[in-house]
């Protein structure tokens, strides 16, 4: 009798971790390329001449990696990345961020409050991606693709 118990709950276990890593490949290639960070409820991206406005940032996520250039210029922050998909929600991992090549620590930087952090990813399509972060009280970004 036990065995007959236990055939169905290991196929089970087996679809969910199946349908687990096929979500986790999904979001990861939806993810992969260049992100604005546009103010949360403007759908305005791109200046006259096609390019990010200034005081915005690219962040670009490639193959674990994650660059973060303010405005889109130079590449001031980077990090590694991995995704988490739970049933209920996935979240984006931010780790081992730098700061213009220094590390960043968590006691006397901002950024790490800002940045290095879990992400739940709200929304994530071919051209919107939403995260939010219970750091600092709660913070949310919103990004369209580039």
């Amino acid at each position: 009798m036990k065995k007959s118990r236990i055939l169905p709950v290991i196929l089970l276990l087996g679809f969910f971790s199946m349908v687990s890593i096929s979500c986790k490949k999904s979001i990861l290639n939806n993810l992969e390329g260049s992100w604005a960070m546009v103010p949360i409820n403007d759908g305005t991206l791109l200046g006259n001449d096609g390019t990010a406005q200034d005081g915005w940032e690219v962040w670009e996520f490639s193959s674990g990696s994650l660059s973060i250039a303010p405005g889109g210029g130079t590449k001031r922050f980077q990090s590694t990345y991995t995704v988490a998909d739970l049933f209920v929600e996935s979240r984006l991992i931010v780790t081992d961020m730098t700061k213009d090549g220094i590390g960043i620590v968590e006691s006397n930087d901002k950024a790490y409050e800002q940045y290095q952090t879990t992400w739940t990813i709200v929304k994530l399509n071919s051209q919107r991606l939403v995260l939010f972060s219970q750091k600092a009280g709660g913070i949310q970004r919103e990004f369209l693709r580039l």
